[in-house]
């Protein structure tokens, strides 16, 4: 091996090792990667592809690896919203001009669990007001009258799992006032959450939920639909700031003096 191939080699794992050290001392390095490697619906995408662009892959990987700490690297603060910082976290939950897009992530989600449940389970609402707390579940679907099922869908940012068994927890306490009430008609009443993440990470617990009221052959299909759905409603946002970026990029260079001519002036 001559010298030149070992400093050449010297080089390269120096650098290795000091992206490697960068990533892990980001400050929340490993939250989205906690959540999504417990069920491997979160990455089904990976070796099929199955209800993924090619856009939605590039975004998902940089995102969940923390690589978009911010969206624009020219400017940190939110281009929508003019938050100090356009965090991944901001953008898919905290920003408020894109308060519609999550909210048509969300829809999107409790479209395919409505469609996917079976025909011995009726709708008994669908986001609609009940009890005098005027709370409105997502779907409340019964069993004749010996069974009913207080559904609601949240999609929560990748913060650790416990940010997941926090909004389990938190859909249960909202909910027990309308369980109390559904159960004067119903001889079971309980209520459950289907999570799914911002980064479109499946929490295991759904499968459980899932499986009493759907097909189980079709659970594994749905597990995926609801993930590529989660991912795919944000990534358009990554398209706009490199169309942005573009603009600002062309603007620039038209201002940029045309130093070809070096003839002295008259």
């Amino acid at each position: 091996m001559s010298d030149r191939t070992k400093i050449c080699r010297s080089i390269k794992e120096a650098k290795r090792v000091c992206w490697a050290q960068e990533l892990i001392a980001k400050p929340s390095q490993g939250a989205a990667i906690e959540v999504s490697s417990r069920h491997k619906a979160s990455s089904h995408f990976l070796r099929s592809g199955d209800f993924t662009t090619f856009a939605d892959w590039r975004f998902v990987h940089k995102a969940r690896l923390n690589g978009n700490t911010t969206w624009n690297e020219s400017i940190s603060q939110c281009h929508r919203c003019n938050a100090p910082l356009e965090s991944t976290l901001h953008v898919l939950s905290l920003c408020k001009p894109n308060m519609g897009r999550r909210t048509a992530r969300h829809n999107a989600i409790v479209e395919r669990i409505h469609h996917a449940k079976r025909r011995d389970w009726q709708v008994y609402s669908k986001n609609q007001v009940l009890g005098n707390d005027r709370l409105r579940p997502d779907l409340v679907l019964t069993k004749g009258s010996q069974e009913a099922l207080i559904l609601d869908i949240t999609v929560p940012y990748e913060n650790r799992y416990q940010a997941f068994e926090n909004a389990r927890n938190e859909k249960s306490r909202k909910y027990a006032a309308i369980a109390s009430l559904l159960a004067k008609d119903f001889k079971k009443v309980s209520v459950a959450a289907i999570i799914v993440g911002a980064l479109g990470s499946w929490d295991p617990a759904n499968d459980a939920v899932l499986r009493r009221f759907t097909n189980k052959r079709y659970v594994s299909k749905l597990r995926k639909l609801c993930v590529s759905d989660a991912i795919n409603h944000f990534r358009p946002h990554e398209s706009r700031l490199r169309e942005r970026a573009a603009i600002l990029a062309n603007a620039a260079a038209d201002e940029i003096p045309d130093f070809a001519d070096d003839s002295p002036a008259n």
